[in-house]
């Protein structure tokens, strides 16, 4: 037994009692390094991010730059240019920051495909801008418009259709289905 006053210390607790000021100051010590390495840690993601919205800007230059070629009339050199940026930063789903930028790829690349005589692209690309945003009448505007001039009636009727869904009181689109009734003959 233990003689009275006495307790019996651990290990442990020997030492930290033998070491107490000297654990005072590596625990402040640490927590210096660590505030500094948060600091440090804060900036590089600063920078990190800066470099990201480069990254972006750039890629929004390049489609710019695409446009330009497209709408001189050079449909080749634009298709291959928005192919590669369609490759790089494809529409996979909206809410992103650059969610119309990549609608606007979309357009352009079908566009682009239409000019080259790329029927079967040309209405998957539109296709694929309708299902990147279903409710952007544009869209499905686009892809009626695409689906008429290729002679896919059945595609474009139902585009229009669409189109007039969302937005009832889009003349051109109501203007196109009685212009395709009345061809038909109806």
């Amino acid at each position: 037994m233990h003689a009275e006053g006495h307790s019996h210390q651990g290990p442990l607790a020997g030492f930290v009692a033998r070491h107490e000021r000297a654990l005072i100051v590596a625990w402040l010590g640490a927590c210096a390094v660590l505030v500094v390495v948060m600091g440090v840690w804060g900036l590089a993601l600063n920078g990190a991010e800066k470099a990201v919205d480069a990254w972006d800007e750039r890629w929004v230059k390049e489609l710019d730059g695409a446009q330009k070629v497209l709408e001189a009339g050079d449909s080749k050199t634009a298709l291959a240019l928005l192919e590669r940026l369609d490759k790089d930063c494809p529409a996979t789903f909206v809410k992103h920051r650059q969610d119309r930028e990549r609608e606007r790829l979309l357009t352009l690349l079908g566009t682009a495909l239409q000019k080259e005589g790329k029927k079967r692209r040309t209405l998957e690309t539109f296709q694929r801008a309708v299902a990147f945003d279903p409710k952007n009448f544009a869209n499905q505007f686009h892809l009626a418009q695409a689906a008429r001039e290729l002679g896919e009636d059945n595609v474009a009727k139902a585009a229009f259709e669409a189109v007039l869904a969302i937005h009832p009181t889009h003349a051109p689109s109501a203007e196109a289905l009685a212009d395709m009734s009345f061809d038909a003959g109806n």
